[in-house]
């Protein structure tokens, strides 16, 4: 399980510009850049705290996906992980 999945999602990049309040589809100045390092790792954080976590699938051979489990092991949707932040 490694929350670091979620980073290659598209949602989850979404997500952290929102959340950060950098605007998306520009390039970022330094201090933006700095900012959103350590912002996805403070967001990362939250979803460990509230027992998110994900796994690796494969639901047809050499085709992974990334599942996302709430801290009683139930499949949720990212929507709903955003949520526990």
């Amino acid at each position: 399980e490694d929350l670091d999945e979620v980073w290659n999602a598209d949602e989850w990049e979404d997500f952290t510009f929102t959340k950060l309040g950098i605007e998306k589809g520009t390039y970022p100045s330094p201090a933006a850049r700095d900012v959103l390092a350590r912002g996805r790792s403070f967001l990362t954080g939250g979803l460990i705290e509230a027992g998110i976590s994900t796994q690796v699938v494969y639901p047809r051979p050499d085709v992974p996906q990334t599942v996302i489990r709430d801290p009683l092991g139930r499949f949720i949707s990212w929507g709903q992980a955003k949520k526990a932040l």
